[in-house]
């Protein structure tokens, strides 16, 4: 999918954490997803929402992996998004 600057759409969605992949970047920095999986403990998501695309029933992670990584090491099942798309006319 192609998203135009012009015609880009973001929708809040509440996803399935195992339908999320890594797009692009694979590896993640230990450090830091340790620090953010102990800030999810204390504090759940919090405002941060990863940017995500829809792409065959998965939702490929644009930007976010380091704190998608750790709401899956906290635990969670579940994770607020943003779901970028092209608008429909």
């Amino acid at each position: 999918m192609l998203v135009r600057e012009d015609r880009l759409q973001l929708d809040d969605r509440t996803v399935p954490i195992a339908d999320m992949m890594a797009c692009g970047q694979t590896v993640v920095d230990k450090d830091r997803v340790a620090r953010e999986t102990k800030k999810w403990l204390e504090r759940g998501q919090g405002k941060f929402r990863p940017l995500v695309m829809a792409h065959s029933g998965r939702f490929l992670i644009v930007s976010g992996l380091h704190h998608t990584q750790a709401a899956v090491d906290a635990g969670a099942t579940e994770m607020r998004v943003q779901v970028m798309s092209d608008k429909q006319d």
